[in-house]
């Protein structure tokens, strides 16, 4: 299946199944994991130069499982899932995100997995490597961004769990969103990947 369907696929209603089963835990695992390896460039992703990637597409091969023996997802199919998740009201929605705001295994897992996706972003902009911004693919900038958008989603509800009215916003969404103007919006307006993909684009302003 193509990546496009992939990502638009809604899963919600497996993963509410499976959060239903009690797998809430195992669940964020596996996207965490299968998001933290793209984003450390074990998957070919935002490191692509590191020695692990290097040898694996040597070798044409690429590891089925992570250390605890579960799957390793494509990030279309992560980032897919954790969108569905993350906005809207469709039940299984609903019920998948709330298993998983409740246990703070699972959300630690997720919103650190999520992290690693600004880290990305903030070597990718840093000065020093501003030669080597262009040569950043589209794919890898829209990866970027849309976790980012889920780790601030994941913000939000997990203050909105609280109750309290009105919504207190964490340091931790002040900070992401403050960074996100300054640093993000600062560096995408400058910069066009080397596939002519211009990350601003697509914004509905």
């Amino acid at each position: 299946m193509p990546a496009s369907r992939r990502t638009k696929t809604n899963l919600s209603a497996n993963v509410a199944l499976l959060c239903a089963w009690g797998m809430t835990e195992e669940v964020s695992r596996c996207l965490a994991s299968s998001i933290a390896r793209y984003f450390s460039g074990d998957a070919g992703g935002a490191n692509t130069n590191s020695v692990a990637s290097r040898r694996r597409r040597q070798s044409g091969k690429q590891p089925a499982v992570d250390g605890t023996g579960l799957p390793w997802l494509n990030i279309d199919v992560c980032l897919g899932i954790l969108g569905h998740i993350l906005k809207g009201s469709y039940p299984a929605s609903v019920t998948a995100r709330e298993s998983i705001l409740k246990s703070e295994t699972a959300y630690n897992a997720i919103a650190s997995a999520l992290r690693m996706a600004q880290s990305a972003a903030e070597r990718m902009i840093k000065p020093q490597r501003a030669a080597d911004v262009a040569e950043t693919c589209s794919t890898m900038i829209k990866n970027m961004g849309i976790s980012i958008e889920c780790y601030g989603r994941l913000l939000v509800h997990k203050e909105a769990m609280k109750g309290e009215i009105p919504m207190k916003l964490s340091p931790e969404w002040k900070s992401l969103v403050t960074w996100v103007t300054n640093a993000i919006l600062s560096a995408l307006t400058k910069l066009t990947t080397k596939d002519g993909y211009y990350p601003l684009m697509d914004l509905d302003l």
